[in-house]
């Protein structure tokens, strides 16, 4: 059976009016904002490093951790930095929490990466495949920036990520690290 296309389209008075069958066109405009809401709702949440980002480079936890309010997809992420650094590179982590406290460990397989080198004020976005993989068609990697790969794209209710920057160089300033993810 084909998926009607996700559309936003909205229902006129006209096409409802009293007594007046459902008709066709009013059928695929429901299925299609259905499909529409479906595919485009998410929720995010977004760590920032301000000013000195390299005094939080040993910490964990860094400005709180996100709680699955549902079973959830992770869509993408998006980095960015104000300045990347005078040399080496800066290495992000994010664990998954279960149980209220338990480290079930970092989610990726290849953690982001951005080397110093990078263009100060510049940012990436990563796009999810099921398999974790980004699908690099629909993201856009700047130069500097790695490829990450995740371990699992799907966190259960009540599963929590921690932001855990693995090492921040000297000179990075107002790095911001976020997450989109929908529910499954």
């Amino acid at each position: 059976m084909a998926e009607l296309t996700g559309v936003r389209a909205n229902i006129f008075s006209e096409e409802t009016i009293r007594n007046a069958s459902a008709s066709e066109a009013v059928a695929q405009k429901l299925g299609q904002s259905i499909n529409f809401i479906n595919n485009y709702q998410y929720t995010e949440k977004t760590w920032n490093l301000n000013e000195n980002a390299a005094l939080f480079s040993t910490l964990t936890g860094i400005d709180g951790i996100y709680i699955a309010p549902y079973n959830i997809t992770i869509l993408k992420i998006e980095i960015y930095g104000n300045q990347w650094g005078s040399s080496g590179s800066t290495t992000f982590d994010l664990h998954r929490l279960t149980g209220g406290n338990t480290d079930a460990g970092t989610l990726f397989v290849t953690k982001p990466n951005v080397l110093a080198s990078a263009v100060n004020d510049s940012y990436s976005s990563y796009c999810f495949d099921s398999d974790g993989t980004v699908n690099v068609g629909d993201s856009l990697i700047t130069t500097g920036f790695n490829t990450p790969e995740l371990t699992t794209v799907e966190l259960d209710q009540f599963d929590a990520i921690r932001f855990d920057p693995d090492t921040v160089v000297g000179g990075c300033k107002n790095l911001s690290f976020q997450i989109i993810v929908r529910p499954r």
